[in-house]
This record gives C-alpha cells, structure tokens and sequence, in this order.
C-alpha cells in the first residue's frame, strides 16, 4: 500500500522533470477512465498520465518527461459527485478518494452527507461496495450502508503520506528500533544490544516452554527450560547491570488520516469541541482520529526487576506444587512492559525539508527553491502544533522565528551555514523532546 495517496493530497503539488528538474505544471484535478481508473493528473498547462509518474515525493511529482497531453476523450471526475443505491435518493457525495498512483485503482472513497453523519462527518467505502459509477452519480450495492467504516477505522493498513522520507524512516526504525540502537551508539554497544535482545527474547520462549512441559506432566524438561531462561538472563544483567528493561520486539506503523490542509484541520477540532460539549464522547473520539499524523512505536520491554526472580521462585516450586510453579510463571509473562510512542510525521518532514534546504544552499542558482523549502517546512510545524503534538509548546514559535531569519539571510545574499546548523541541532532536541 506504501503508493497509496489521497487525492487531496495530490492535489497542488508541482509536477518536475526527474531528469532536468524542470518545474513544468501543478496538479489541480485527478480524472478516472470509463473503467474508474486514475488515468490523469491535469493542470492549467495539460494532463500528465500515470504513466509518467515516477516518483510522489513531499511537495513534488516526479515524472519521466514533460511530455503534456490535451484533454483526452471519456474522462470523469468524481469528487463531489452523488451517492445513491438503488432503492434510496441522494445519501451524500464523494468527499474524497484514495488511489494507487503506480496503477490507477482506487482503494477507498472518503464519502461526506447525511450517509457519513453516524461516522462524524466521513465515512470510508470500498470500491467491492460499488454498484455502478458514472459522471453523475456513484451507486453503492443494497447492504453498502452497513459495511462503511470511520475514517479511523477503515483506513487502517493504507500508508496515505506521499513523503519517501517517512517511508524510508519507517524502514529504518522497523530495523534498528527493535535493537534500541541510537545514532551515536559504537559498534560493540550495538553488537551487545543486539545479543541482549536475542537472549532476552529465548528467555521468554523458554518460559513458555516450560509452561507447555509443566501441563505435559515433564518436570525435568520444565526444569532445564527453566534454568535456561535464567542463564540468558543473567548474561544479559552481568553485562549491563543498570538495564530496567530489555526490548523484545517493537512494531512500527503509520498513521496518516490527518488532512494536510489547516483549515480542514480547524474545522475537525471545531467539532471535536462540539461533541464533548453535547458529551458525544463516542463521536469526539473519532474525531479525534482523524487528527493523527505519526509514526506509532509499539515497543514489548522485559523487566530485568522481576523476571528473573519469578524464574528461580517457579523452580523452587517445581517439586512440591506444579500448578503453583506455573501460576508464578503465567504472571512473569503478564508483566511484560509495553511501551507506546507517537513520532509526528510533519515535525519528521520538516526535519527532511530543513537538511535539503541546508544542503542546496550551498549550489548556487538554488536560492528560490531553499526559500520555497522553508517555506514547507514553516507550515509543516505549523500543522504538527494544530495536530495537537507538543501541546502548544513555545518552542514552535522560537522555530519558526529561526525560519525567518534563515529566509532574510538567504534573501539578503548570505548562506546561513550557522543559522541553519542551529536550527538542525534546535529542531532535533524538539522532536526528541515531543516524541518521548
């Protein structure tokens, strides 16, 4: 799904020349076949084809050619069209829609109206529930009313964000996080963290294996899992003493229903705030949902405080009461810590757009482009602080300021090689700071 986007999304982002860097159109309207593909992307200058699309980057598309099309034959758009099913008059409107921009097929409508009122505004169809669609009206199949979902919910699974840069970070946590290794960490520490992760991890499988001998009537299998366990345990203590907890495994997802326009975003805080009022607590939590824009970072943690005592308690029992020895087992497993995290994505992004800013500065001829940079990466905080991450902090204000300045320098012909290494050292203390 990682090539997924919403049409909104799409919609205002400049179409370049991959190979010249040629800025030669910017989306404005998204149009399907006679098949209900995505086929185009038009602008005032022509229309681009899906064919030519390469990439989907941040705050660009790009495409192999310039090569410009005129109005094709048979082309529909469906935003704000009707929705009706067969037995029922108008019931709403396509709202929005998400695509697949390698291929054309759409993979969820976004519908808004009277049918969407139950879900807080937007309710999420899929194309199976589509029973015909022309250039007038959508018809859902007769049952389609009971299979929508909220936004929260049914687009659960679809990497809506366009930037590469999260999805690139998204591999890289996916593979590092789970070792808790830090940018600065030395090769031995990683090497050591990695093995504790692994022992830590059989630890609980012996657990588990003793469990199973336990109920099989094998004390002595349940004994060896068991002083196994132990022994893994204790080498990961003997090397790191202090250690609280020791990650087992993390899992990294992302969350992307927020809309990317402010205004958009002000209108869902608007009715969030209406529905605590009228204690539509249901209502204000889906809201609220629709809200997120992070990268989720589910971790599973060992305690080192209890676990290891839990298994020499459990053989001690082993003998004179299996169940007992079990039982204290069974809680041990219980005790596993999970820790959550949420990682904003626009703070993400402004971080990427900065380190490109700071580095096209230095080609001369590039000034427009860094200034336009900037100016992404200003409404890019801008929209985390209206999200609701980091709760209105001052340090929003003293970023953006630092932006400013950044911006007057290059106009006045300087490179701000320092202004720009604090605002990267700034920025980053923030987003740890935020994320924690």
């Amino acid at each position: 799904m990682i090539n997924v986007v919403r049409r909104s999304q799409i919609v205002g982002l400049t179409t370049m020349d991959s190979s010249t860097a040629t800025q030669y159109n910017r989306v404005e309207s998204v149009w399907l076949d006679d098949d209900g593909k995505v086929v185009y992307l038009a602008g005032s200058e022509g229309y681009t084809s899906l064919e030519q699309i390469s990439v989907v980057g941040d705050d660009a598309i790009l495409t192999y050619s310039q090569e410009l099309s005129e109005a094709p034959e048979n082309l529909r758009r469906i935003d704000r069209i009707e929705v009706t099913s067969p037995t029922s008059g108008t019931l709403g409107w396509i709202e929005d829609f998400l695509f697949d921009w390698s291929t054309g097929d759409i993979a969820a409508y976004i519908l808004g109206g009277t049918i969407a009122e139950p879900f807080g505004g937007t309710a999420v169809l899929f194309p199976d529930d589509v029973e015909t669609i022309d250039a007038e009206v959508i018809v859902i199949k007769e049952g389609a009313k009971d299979r929508l979902k909220s936004e929260a919910e049914g687009l659960k699974g679809f990497i809506s964000e366009k930037s590469q840069q999260v999805k690139h970070l998204v591999r890289k946590i996916s593979h590092k996080l789970r070792d808790s290794i830090s940018a600065d960490d030395k090769a031995e520490t990683v090497k050591n963290r990695i093995k504790q992760v692994s022992e830590a991890q059989q630890a609980v499988r012996e657990t588990q294996d003793a469990i199973a001998a336990i109920d099989e009537g094998n004390k002595r299998k349940a004994l060896r899992a068991l002083e196994s366990a132990t022994g893994k345990l204790d080498l990961v203590l003997a090397r790191q003493p202090e250690l609280g907890l020791v990650p087992l495994e993390a899992e990294v997802d992302i969350v992307s229903l927020a809309p990317l326009d402010l205004d958009k975003v002000d209108e869902i805080r608007k009715q969030i705030k209406q529905a605590i009022k009228k204690d539509e607590l249901v209502k204000a939590r889906e809201l609220l949902d629709n809200l997120a824009n992070e990268l989720r970072i589910t971790t599973v943690n060992l305690p080192l405080a209890t676990y290891p005592a839990a298994m020499e308690e459990a053989a001690q029992l082993l003998d004179s009461d299996p169940n007992a020895a079990k039982e204290v087992l069974q809680t041990a497993l219980s005790t596993l810590f999970i820790e959550e995290k949420q990682l904003p994505i626009p703070v993400i992004k402004a971080q990427a757009i900065i380190n490109e800013a700071a580095s096209l500065i230095q080609v001369e001829g590039h000034e427009e482009i860094v200034q336009s940079l900037l100016a992404s990466a200003q409404n890019k905080l801008k929209l985390a602080e209206e999200l609701g991450y980091g709760e209105r902090d001052r340090e929003y204000a003293s970023l953006d300021n630092a932006i400013k300045n950044i911006k007057k320098q290059i106009t006045a012909g300087d490179r701000a090689e320092i202004a720009f290494d604090n605002l990267k050292e700034k920025l980053g203390g923030f987003f740890d700071r935020i994320s924690s």
